[in-house]
């Protein structure tokens, strides 16, 4: 094998991951939960690309970046301040972010989950002055997971954070194909 076809197999991997972090982005907007089989896939793909990968790793960098990660968005759960399926997405997307990738990754994460927060607060803000009686005339039931401003103005909403997630681990993902298609 040369060229290209020594890389179409760790590229693979990296698309694999990929596609894993899409869909747990698109069922945190769709429902607000991230099932635990994506969370496993990536974890499970990592060790994969390890093997496979021209570009050598120190993949223990990674496990620890990991677990301290898993250990922030358990204590973000906890306090309330992230969903069980975030805690564990932010961990297992974050495996694949290594010394030179883990800043940019939760940078990119951070930025991204502020993007979506600010475009909720727009959204609800919009219903809220454009109609007026769509916030106080449905039942507390009916609004569960949707946003709502408050009388004092405070902002009360889930937030499907695996959107953001998701953007970090794009970015890293991105760069490790590049360093793949690099590699002699």
């Amino acid at each position: 094998m040369d060229g290209l076809s020594n890389h179409l197999v760790p590229l693979g991997i990296l698309c694999g991951a990929g596609v894993v972090v899409l869909a747990a982005a698109i069922e945190d907007v769709r429902h607000f939960r991230i099932p635990n089989a994506y969370c496993l896939a990536l974890v499970l793909l990592f060790p994969l690309y390890v093997l496979v990968s021209p570009v050598p790793m120190e993949w223990w960098w990674n496990l620890a970046f990991a677990a301290a990660l898993f250990a922030f968005g358990a204590l973000a759960y906890r306090t309330g301040k992230f969903g069980g399926g975030d805690a564990k997405m932010l961990a297992a997307a974050g495996i694949w972010a290594g010394p030179s990738d883990i800043v940019a990754y939760l940078i990119i994460t951070a930025l991204a989950g502020g993007v979506v927060a600010m475009a909720l607060v727009c959204m609800t803000v919009a219903r809220t002055l454009w109609f007026p009686s769509a916030k106080t005339d449905a039942e507390p039931d009916k609004m569960e997971g949707k946003p709502e401003l408050t009388p004092d103005f405070t902002f009360k909403t889930r937030i499907p954070y695996g959107v953001a997630i998701a953007a970090g681990a794009s970015t890293v993902l991105a760069g490790l194909a590049l360093s793949v298609l690099t590699a002699k």
